[in-house]
């Protein structure tokens, strides 16, 4: 049940960052600023050193693809909305 409050809480900080990525127009930052959140989530939940050293690569990947992305497609909405709403559910769960 724990990881249904994490995963939650890391969408509604996904949406924020993601409103901050769009005023700021720095997939980069952003990015990184998300990544370090999620980083803070796993250590509050206890994985060893290995995994978060392993999710965080990964997520900084992720998280900056994701961010570029959303970027990059923002003036095509058709093809936004469904991208955004997609990586932010793929985003949250990793």
């Amino acid at each position: 049940m724990l990881w249904f409050y994490v995963v939650f809480l890391k969408l509604a900080i996904l949406i924020a960052v993601l409103r901050l990525m769009l005023r700021l127009q720095s997939p980069i930052t952003c990015g990184v600023v998300y990544a370090v959140v999620a980083l803070f989530f796993r250590m509050m939940l206890g994985f060893s050193v290995e995994v978060l050293i392993i999710s965080s690569v990964v997520g900084v990947g992720l998280s900056l693809l994701y961010f570029w992305a959303v970027d990059r497609l923002q003036g095509w909405p058709l093809v936004w909305w469904p991208g955004t709403a997609f990586g932010a559910i793929v985003l949250a769960c990793v």
